[in-house]
């Protein structure tokens, strides 16, 4: 959870959470929604099922995205459409600057159009400057009534509901903020569904039920610049590295060093750039900086006298452990 003072819109059962940590709360307004049950049990319960026991890769990898795709679908931005009845010249302009799913003719100089959004300036810029012309397409006149019978004006039948959104990335948080505050074991790095630890974790955690911990790794040797830039070597000795928009194997162990110790460092990235007056994809290399750590953010070693040592920030922070607690160890 951020520290200090902040101005935010959070979940209710995310404020309950958060007083018990001493967080004080000041609430300036609010919206309520009636609470649902069991609103995707059976969903979420027959697609984990199906992914947990399913011997077919793709009907496995098809549970899983059902699954993962459940919260960005809440929380899709609603797409608006507008319908207008327009003379030839704005029909022409809106025909040049948003996306059109529908434009046609219904008598002389006016045009029933339905759009949303603008196009993006690059392509927009490609458009001929013609005025409109209908005359090489065939268009149909229609009245009020056919248009309304065709479902022409109907909305969207699959809305977004961005409070489920909500919901459900506020109780994840709080799921995983269990695993960051365990007494004697304190969290070194962690994702949305992930973390890392320099103990394992009670058995009663590990799994494969639904809500349950995996082990993914035994860690020997770890670099965490910040989430999703990270380099671990495991317990078999095999090197994982991690670097969200970068392609991983132009980084090596030495690359993560150096940015530990503040250094930036120079990254080879693959483009596609699009020439959409031609429509043309050509392939271009480009170089990339990663920064190195700033002075404000430190990074603290082992030590002869103490075997493992944590620092974190509200926002940024990073941890080379050399080597983590032998697992043996803990009984």
């Amino acid at each position: 959870m951020p520290k200090g003072k902040f101005k935010r819109l959070i979940f209710s059962e995310e404020i309950k959470y958060a007083l018990k940590f001493g967080y004080k709360i000041n609430i300036e307004y609010c919206y309520q929604f009636k609470r649902g049950k069991d609103l995707f049990t059976k969903y979420v319960n027959d697609h984990f099922e199906l992914k947990r026991n399913s011997n077919d890769p793709v009907q496995r990898t098809i549970s899983k995205l059902f699954l993962n795709s459940l919260y960005g679908r809440m929380g899709m931005k609603e797409i608006e459409n507008s319908m207008k009845i327009v003379d030839k010249k704005e029909a022409d302009n809106l025909d040049k600057n948003t996306n059109v799913s529908l434009l046609s003719e219904i008598s002389n100089d006016r045009y029933i159009i339905r759009y949303s959004g603008r196009i993006n300036d690059k392509i927009r810029k490609h458009f001929v400057k013609d005025p409109l012309n209908l005359e090489s397409v065939k268009t149909n006149n229609y009245s009020k009534k056919e248009i309304r019978n065709l479902g022409l004006n109907k909305s969207r039948n699959v809305p977004s509901a961005v409070h489920i959104a909500a919901a459900i990335s506020s109780y994840a948080r709080i799921l995983i903020n269990e695993y960051k505050n365990i007494p004697g074991n304190p969290c070194i790095m962690s994702d949305t569904d992930s973390a890392v630890l320099p103990y394992p974790l009670p058995n009663k955690l590990v799994g494969k039920g639904l809500g349950q911990m995996k082990l993914e790794q035994e860690i020997s040797k770890g670099i965490f610049i910040r989430k999703k830039l990270y380099y671990i070597k495991n317990s078999k000795d095999q090197e994982v590295i991690k670097a969200s928009g970068i392609d991983s194997s132009k980084l090596n162990y030495n690359s993560f060093l150096n940015l530990m110790k503040g250094e930036s460092i120079e990254v080879e990235r693959i483009n596609f750039n699009v020439e959409w007056k031609v429509l043309n994809i050509n392939v271009v290399t480009t170089n990339i900086i990663i920064q190195g750590l700033k002075d404000s953010i430190k990074t603290i070693y082992n030590t002869p006298d103490v075997n493992f040592k944590f620092i974190s920030f509200p926002i940024k922070y990073s941890i080379i452990v050399h080597p983590f607690y032998p697992l043996e160890n803990n009984k």
